[in-house]
């Protein structure tokens, strides 16, 4: 059997003119997508690189007191968290340390306001 040939359509200029405007509403909505893609991605900010300090006396110079009373502050559990302890080697994530004396809630929190700034 032999294949039958379908006619082939002969378009009108009314419907190609229809087609092109379809055309252009999907390309102009397609330009919208992109441009809020692209405010989202440059309103977003990297992520915030860490920073640690060194040693009990790196700690104490950070908060602004002695050394004496990071050991103190340590041996209370009031720093758990913050710092990371390997036989002698101390490292303390910066943020971590002053989040918890800005809690106006903690112990050191009420006297940190006066006493760091």
């Amino acid at each position: 059997m032999a294949a039958v040939k379908q006619p082939r359509r002969n378009y009108t200029e009314k419907d190609l003119i229809g087609k092109i405007d379809k055309l252009e509403g999907e390309i102009k909505d397609l330009k919208d997508m992109v441009r809020t893609l692209a405010e989202i991605v440059s309103d977003s900010k990297p992520p915030k690189k860490k920073e640690y300090v060194y040693g009990i006396k790196g700690i104490a110079d950070l908060l602004g007191v002695s050394e004496s009373t990071v050991e103190r502050l340590k041996r209370d559990g009031a720093l758990d968290g913050a710092y990371t302890q390997r036989n002698r080697t101390i490292i303390a994530d910066k943020e971590k340390v002053l989040q918890y004396f800005d809690d106006p809630y903690s112990r050191w929190g009420l006297r940190s306001k006066t006493r760091l700034k």
